[in-house]
């Protein structure tokens, strides 16, 4: 295959995985990822004609690479780390068949339809916003003086497994309610800590102003 055939089939594949699953989803985030990791962010900075702000939170386009002769020029030195990222693209999947995931999991009968690409993104972008921002209501959780030691071992169970099986609609279930229980559980202890805590006794010698209270 030669370089413009090589860069036209990365683009598909990139544009594919931003249509189907959205910008901010695991599944594009992976296909950005590769990119990187065979090629450099110095190239990448002259030869990606849109979608460079990839490591935006909210990317409005896919990363594509031009097929211009000066791009081409530049790239035609790197055609092993091209190989191989096209090699680990065809590995990981295109974008239909990784989508088949969330269709058996929610038995969706028309993947075409309209309708349940919106429903796929939603779901890609819960899982990407998931997986994310874990370390917030992780860091409560293992960290907090409301919850037993028991508790907190529980988590940190769940969440050392928690990316290998993500894809497992019951692992990722059990973890979510789990989790909120606990979010939950400690939102409530401390409104009740901050509802019953008595006022602080006046420091002696030191009185208020009552004329400044109006």
């Amino acid at each position: 295959m030669n370089l413009d055939n090589i860069l036209r089939t990365m683009n598909e594949y990139l544009s594919d995985m931003f249509n189907m699953f959205g910008g901010e989803s695991m599944e594009y985030s992976t296909a950005v990822r590769q990119v990187r990791e065979n090629i450099s962010d110095d190239v990448l900075s002259q030869v990606v004609r849109t979608g460079a702000d990839y490591e935006s939170d909210s990317p409005t386009e896919p990363l594509q690479f031009s097929r211009g002769k000066a791009a081409q020029n530049i790239l035609s030195n790197f055609q092993t780390d091209l190989t191989q990222l096209r090699k680990e693209q065809r590995e990981q999947g295109t974008a239909k068949v990784q989508a088949q995931r969330y269709y058996t999991e929610q038995k969706l009968d028309a993947p075409d339809a309209p309708a349940d690409i919106k429903q796929l993104k939603e779901q890609a972008a819960a899982r990407y916003d998931f997986n994310n921002n874990v370390n917030d209501w992780y860091d409560d959780i293992v960290n907090s003086a409301e919850l037993t030691d028991a508790e907190k071992d529980d988590i940190r169970e769940e969440y050392s497994t928690l990316n290998t099986d993500y894809s497992d609609p019951d692992k990722r279930n059990t973890v979510r309610s789990k989790t909120q229980k606990l979010l939950d559980k400690i939102e409530k202890k401390r409104k009740n800590k901050d509802t019953n805590t008595e006022p602080s006794a006046p420091v002696l010698g030191v009185g208020a102003d009552l004329s400044t209270i109006t």
